[in-house]
């Protein structure tokens, strides 16, 4: 294989590169501090998650099911999703 990252490698961006508005499957979370991971999978931001971006600033804010959850812009950059409606 060749060093090049695969189009499914290349479809996954973290939350912060959405635009407010779309809608995204969270595919992993990463976090240097294990004590947010544990507060995110509280929130229900976890992989397989579907989350709507409604806002970017001041506070990222999304929307899974019934709950809104609004953290710091820096955290969305933990946050990788796939948008759900591209092509699979």
């Amino acid at each position: 294989m060749s060093g090049s990252t695969s189009p499914i490698e290349q479809s996954v961006l973290s939350l912060d590169a959405l635009a407010a508005g779309q809608i995204a499957r969270i595919v992993r979370v990463v976090s240097r501090e294990p004590g947010l991971l544990v507060k995110l999978a509280g929130l229900g931001m976890v992989p397989g998650a579907v989350v709507h971006l409604q806002q970017k600033t001041p506070a990222t804010v999304v929307s899974l099911g019934e709950t809104t959850v609004a953290f710091d812009p820096s955290i969305a950059a933990e946050i990788y999703v796939r948008r759900v409606n591209e092509a699979t």
